[in-house]
């Protein structure tokens, strides 16, 4: 009776999956190693098992040097993911704020006409209906076509 075993290597990618879903697919064991922090532990690993049939075995922190690998079970842990916040920059909000307001004042203004001015004066799709939203311009249908208008100003003088 022979045994055979055999060994698939790839890369990891950005999300820390294995490039290609059919290696994980065939594979009995999955084995993963990272270098958590590059720039304050150079030198530490983090190997786990992440897909296997039976218990998975706790994490390892390997501290690899020219001597050899020092394992131990206490491995270096993960960053945080960074948050991308998506939208656009504050600045580019600021400016289609102030340009969009100056659009709808003194009268509201049909939405397919600011759309093609707002991209005239360089401002993105995304960036125009946030700044809608910021602003909290009211939307509203007459024969058939969208308009957009400022929200009333309350008057000091006539509290109600």
């Amino acid at each position: 009776m022979s045994v055979w075993a055999l060994l698939g290597q790839t890369h990891l990618s950005a999300n820390k999956e294995a490039l290609g879903r059919r290696i994980v697919e065939k594979a009995r064991v999955v084995i993963k190693m990272t270098q958590p922090d590059p720039e304050g532990q150079p030198n530490r690993r983090r190997l786990w098992v992440d897909k296997t049939a039976v218990v998975k075995p706790p994490a390892l922190g390997i501290t690899m040097s020219t001597a050899g690998n020092d394992c131990d079970f206490e491995p270096p842990k993960e960053p945080d993911p960074v948050s991308k916040k998506r939208g656009p920059s504050p600045e580019k909000l600021e400016e289609c704020k102030t340009w969009l307001a100056a659009q709808l004042t003194p009268n509201p203004d049909r939405v397919s006409v600011v759309r093609k001015a707002a991209d005239q004066a360089g401002h993105a799709a995304g960036t125009l209906y946030a700044a809608r939203d910021a602003l909290g311009i009211s939307e509203y249908e007459l024969d058939g076509r969208k308009w957009w208008k400022l929200p009333a100003k309350p008057d000091p003088a006539k509290p109600f």
